[in-house]
């Protein structure tokens, strides 16, 4: 019976942390799915190859960058996996405006 409990509490410490990453995972594949539903034309994007552009184009599945003046690029909407204009935005709006400025 004491065997019993033990291999339980072993596999309750096992698959809880397991359990808990999974749902972390999860989470983030979610929201990475959504800002690719999101993205809008201007957006400055970062690809799975860390190929920074500004979204020129969005059909259903693919986005056009502007990697450079002038040089486009189609790539799969998957593909882009941060929206670095949207990240500006939120780091600014956490400043905080009551901070005294250094000159």
């Amino acid at each position: 019976m004491d065997s019993i409990i033990l291999l339980l509490l072993i596999l309750a410490a096992v698959m809880v942390p397991n359990i808990m990453i999974q749902r972390k995972q999860r989470r983030r594949l979610a929201e990475i799915h959504q800002m690719q539903e999101d993205l809008k034309i201007g957006d400055q994007v970062v690809t799975t190859a860390g190929l920074y552009g500004v979204v020129t184009g969005i059909e259903e599945t693919r986005v056009e960058l502007e990697i450079a003046p002038q040089v486009r690029t189609w790539w799969e909407r998957l593909a882009v996996v941060r929206n670095v204009t949207n990240e500006e935005l939120k780091s600014t709006a956490s400043v905080d405006d009551t901070q005294p400025t250094v000159e």
